[in-house]
């Protein structure tokens, strides 16, 4: 199978390029503090750069930034310890390929627990996941709201409640119910209501043809009644023509003043 499309694909690149293609700013300045990265961490950065597989959870919000500036990892070894808890080492995992429940082998060797919520909302032990599937150079990547703290596998703090749509009048709840938002309606109730609304349309279709057939017999009636008296009336003029024609001729047959000069004689 061929499929069409509209420009170049573009290899993926490394992980430090793609978050700073991505706009992540604040993943990038985490990534910039001291002995998190590169420079200051060599030997870290030289492992998951060169391993395959690599699946990456990357804090980017004020929160993380402010949460690593907060902890102030005083070693090297800490901040190596923090780090390699962001990531898995020999499996790219896609946000297709996250469960609810399981258990995550981080790179550290400390588990991590996906969960995820009722809305479909994926969450790392309390870290929310917030854009997914960014493809690296040697693996995927997904953008999470917080530091994950090695070892707290503690779950999110929320709770998922039904959607409640806004009403004008007061809503009161009973015994701690929520009331329920009001569902979609089925995909029977969708077909009846356009099977109704094509019937009606027709009815209306129909109901219009009868009228501009009933005028169109009207029109035709009455022209064929203008007809008829047109020809009464050509009738009617013919036969008072021949009978006007017969009365003079009738005058002309009769001998004018013979009987009255044979009297006077």
């Amino acid at each position: 199978m061929v499929h069409i499309i509209d420009s170049v694909l573009q290899i993926p690149s490394d992980i430090l390029k793609t978050v700073t293609d991505a706009g992540l700013s604040y993943a990038i300045a985490i990534f910039n503090r001291e002995y998190f990265w590169s420079g200051y961490n060599p030997s870290f950065f030289n492992t998951v750069t060169v391993a395959t597989d690599m699946t990456w959870f990357v804090p980017n919000s004020a929160a993380a930034l402010d949460d690593i500036i907060n902890a102030s990892p005083a070693t090297q070894e800490q901040f190596t310890a923090l780090a390699s808890y962001h990531c898995i080492v020999g499996s790219v995992l896609y946000s297709s390929s996250f469960k609810n429940g399981t258990k995550l082998t981080m790179f550290s060797g400390l588990p991590a627990i996906v969960r995820i919520l009722d809305d479909g909302t994926t969450y790392i032990n309390s870290a929310k996941v917030i854009a997914s599937d960014y493809l690296i150079n040697n693996g995927v990547m997904h953008i999470i709201d917080s530091i994950l703290m090695p070892g707290n596998t503690t779950g999110p703090s929320v709770t998922t409640l039904p959607t409640i749509i806004p009403s004008s009048q007061p809503t009161e709840i009973a015994n701690g119910t929520i009331p329920q938002a009001p569902r979609e309606l089925s995909v029977a109730a969708y077909t009846g209501i356009g099977v109704g609304a094509g019937i009606t349309l027709l009815l209306i279709i129909i109901g219009a043809m009868l009228c501009v057939r009933q005028k169109r017999l009207a029109n035709q009636k009455g022209q064929l009644n203008r007809q008829r008296h047109s020809r009464i009336f050509e009738l009617s003029a013919g036969v008072e023509g021949i009978a006007q024609l017969e009365t003079r001729e009738r005058f002309r047959e009769l001998p004018v003043g013979r009987n009255n000069n044979s009297r006077c004689r």
